[in-house]
């Protein structure tokens, strides 16, 4: 069972620490902090070209980013979803206690984003091409589960879930 002044204080709570990290490296990003306004992800695709009986494969960077962004977006994202949820609290509440939470399935698919795209820099994943799929199939994914909450007020979740399952495998 929802506890609505609990639920209220710890989305309060939440706001605070997600907007609080926002602003922190906001200013991180505008104070002269070289390390954090320079850290670049680049982004590239691999061309091929045949040589003969083989395959020649080259890189050709087609821009970069300051990996510092999509920090400050994951942070500014996190911390709207809360203070969405409380702005709009009497309908998330009565949403929350009929079982609908379809709010957080489109904040999910931004942050998890985010997050995904962070770890592919850190695991130097730059192929363009593999940064799209992994955007997409992470998109679709969290979205089944939109899906299957929707459908699971018609008992029709399982084709949903394993639509999902086939999507986080692939």
């Amino acid at each position: 069972d929802t506890n609505p002044k609990l639920l209220f204080t710890m989305n309060l709570i939440s706001l605070f620490i997600h907007f609080s990290n926002f602003l922190g490296l906001l200013i991180l990003l505008l104070v002269n902090d070289d390390e954090f306004r320079t850290t670049k992800m680049p982004v590239i695709r691999i061309l091929s070209k045949e040589v003969g009986n083989n395959i020649e494969l080259s890189l050709d960077e087609i821009f970069d980013f300051r990996i510092s962004i999509l920090n400050i977006a994951y942070f500014f994202f996190a911390s709207f979803s809360h203070l969405f949820i409380l702005l709009n609290w009497q309908k998330w509440i009565k949403n929350e206690k009929n079982n609908y939470n379809y709010h957080r399935w489109i904040e999910y698919s931004i942050t998890s984003t985010i997050m995904i795209v962070i770890i592919s820099y850190y695991a130097h994943i730059y192929d363009l091409n593999t940064l799209i799929v992994l955007v997409c199939l992470n998109v679709s994914m969290i979205l089944t589960g939109y899906l299957m909450e929707v459908a699971h007020h018609v008992n029709d979740t399982m084709r949903y879930f394993w639509f999902g399952c086939l999507l986080g495998t692939v």
